[in-house]
């Protein structure tokens, strides 16, 4: 099992760790810790860079497999068994953490739109674009309203905190006591120990895996591209940071 130092601390951007297996059919590795978040929920997998001992290998994706964080690199394999440090991408990465703590502030200004806990259907974090779809009828005179909401939440600089919870009981007691704001633990949610949730203090609270900023100003400007409808009442929002 790799330990996921992102899941409690997503701005560290080196670390050591040691590896514990080498697959040379896939050029990949796996570590007993890592701070390279896998691709998952939406958002892509971190770049960036291994080292050890008169060696260096790039890492050009990152997957789970079942427990183990697989590290597929560029460049010569490690062996088994020594110490390496691995580097993130940083500026790649905190762009997507901008833009995914702006897509949580997005559900929740849609929600706070139309009092309700409106359905996300689908969403992917881009470098360039991102993108969420929501079950509702969003009209292109909306979208300035929720940007506008969005704004103030951001320019009050909300707090932003990750919580670990073993119980699914406390889990839920934190995520109601958001009302409709509060998302909802899925089966997947259930079967990942500790269960993760997302609080934007004053804001929502949301069952999330990935990395997040530690405040809503570090959001800086953002714009809502445009909205799309998809059919059968599904209207796509596009975003980005700048």
């Amino acid at each position: 099992m790799t330990y996921l130092i992102y899941y409690e601390d997503p701005y560290v951007r080196k670390f050591k760790a040691k590896v514990v297996k080498v697959i040379p059919e896939k050029n990949a590795i796996v570590l007993d810790r890592t701070a390279f978040y896998p691709e998952s929920g939406g958002q892509p997998a971190d770049r960036g860079v291994i080292r050890w001992q008169g060696g260096v290998a790039k890492v050009k994706d990152v997957q789970f497999e079942g427990d183990e964080v697989l590290h597929f690199v560029e460049g010569d394999l490690p062996q088994e068994g020594i110490e390496v440090e691995g580097e993130i991408d940083w500026d790649r990465r905190y762009k997507l953490m901008r833009s995914h703590t702006l897509a949580h502030l997005l559900m929740a200004a849609v929600r706070e739109k139309f009092k309700e806990k409106v359905p996300v259907v689908g969403s992917g974090l881009g470098l360039d674009e991102s993108r969420m779809d929501f079950k509702a009828k969003i009209k292109r005179e909306d979208l300035k309203e929720i940007e506008d909401i969005i704004r103030k939440w951001v320019n009050e600089k909300r707090e932003i905190r990750i919580h670990l919870f073993e119980s699914p009981e406390e889990a839920n007691k934190l995520l109601e006591s958001y009302g409709y704001q509060g998302g909802n633990l899925t089966e997947e949610h259930l079967k990942k120990k500790p269960i993760r949730i997302i609080e934007i203090v004053g804001v929502n609270a949301d069952p999330c895996g990935g990395t997040h900023l530690r405040n809503t100003s570090e959001i800086g400007d953002f714009e809502l591209v445009k909205r799309e409808s998809k059919g059968k009442g599904i209207t796509r929002i596009r975003f980005r940071v700048r």
